[in-house]
């Protein structure tokens, strides 16, 4: 018997357009061939304490804008599982708090994902868009196949 081409498909999500068009794509695919998903959100702990250290944000405006984060991230971290289940696909979510591309080859790693799904973004953009960058580096480290949805 062939082994499964995908088994557990992780989806980054951050409330983007792409992120939800890449959260389809996923669910899409592990319907088709008998996967799971998990859908996964990054509070950037590191952007915040550079926001903190470069004096942009102060100490009570950066825990009001974690906390703004964390309810937006589980918002979109349900709104994926929701759209898992009506397509009758095994969910799980999942949001950490840490360093972006390195919470996520470490989620990938310890999820044991054989697919990172992320959202699309130009190349160029990875040069002045602090996602962009995160994204760049997650495709170009993480050691599973990635599936950029435009």
């Amino acid at each position: 018997m062939a082994k499964k081409a995908f088994t557990h498909i992780m989806v980054l999500v951050d409330g983007s357009r792409q992120s939800f068009r890449a959260a389809e794509e996923a669910i899409r695919l592990a319907r088709e061939v008998g996967a799971r998903v998990t859908a996964m959100a990054v509070i950037d702990t590191e952007t915040l304490k550079n926001l903190l250290t470069y004096r942009i944000l102060a100490t009570q405006e950066m825990s009001d804008f974690q906390v703004e984060l964390e309810t937006s991230a589980r918002q979109y971290l349900d709104r994926v599982r929701t759209m898992a289940l009506d397509e009758k696909v095994p969910a799980e979510q999942v949001l950490v708090k840490g360093p972006y591309h390195t919470s996520v080859l470490s989620q990938q790693k310890h999820l044991e994902a054989d697919l990172v799904v992320i959202g699309a973004f130009q190349s160029s953009q990875a040069t002045r868009d602090l996602l962009a960058r995160e994204l760049q580096k997650i495709a170009d480290m993480v050691p599973c196949p990635v599936l950029m949805v435009k």
